[in-house]
């Protein structure tokens, strides 16, 4: 009886200590808080963003492409806040012994920092595609002048 009260206070203390820890940010299944987009757009993969740059010729392929940048530039902003507030989190707590490196705060905020770097180059290639769209002549068909 005392045994398995003990491992019952062990496993609640132990699960209980496990929701007060940190997420871990670099997961691969771990997913930045949305902006508020509830509706998100035609989502391209990297494969057919690639496809559509080299091949785009009409106002809403540059259209598209502007969006698929916007909306990776949105997602990189979000995964640079997320770090930077981890960042702060670790560097304004204190911590145990031997749980977390004293320099794991400075690689969170160089994480961040290259997320926003990123985020920033897609801005960049999302204002030229919305460029190139302006400047698309429409086509025309062969019986209009």
């Amino acid at each position: 009886m005392k045994r398995t009260l003990l491992l019952t206070v062990l496993t609640l203390g132990i699960s209980g200590f496990s929701s007060a820890q940190v997420k871990n940010l670099a997961a691969p299944t771990y997913r930045a808080p949305s902006s508020g987009n509830t509706v998100p757009p035609e989502e391209l993969t990297a494969r057919q963003a690639k496809k559509l740059a080299a091949y785009a010729k009409t106002r809403e392929d540059h259209l598209k492409l502007a969006a698929h940048y916007s909306a990776q530039a949105d997602a990189l902003d979000s995964k640079g806040a997320v770090y930077e507030e981890a960042a702060s989190e670790y560097r304004h707590s204190p911590t145990a012994k031997n749980l977390m490196s004293p320099t794991t705060a400075s690689h969170y905020e160089y994480l961040a920092h290259g997320f926003r770097d990123e985020a920033s180059h897609d801005r960049a290639l999302a204002s030229a595609q919305q460029q190139l769209a302006a400047n698309v002549m429409p086509v025309q068909g062969p019986g209009s002048r």
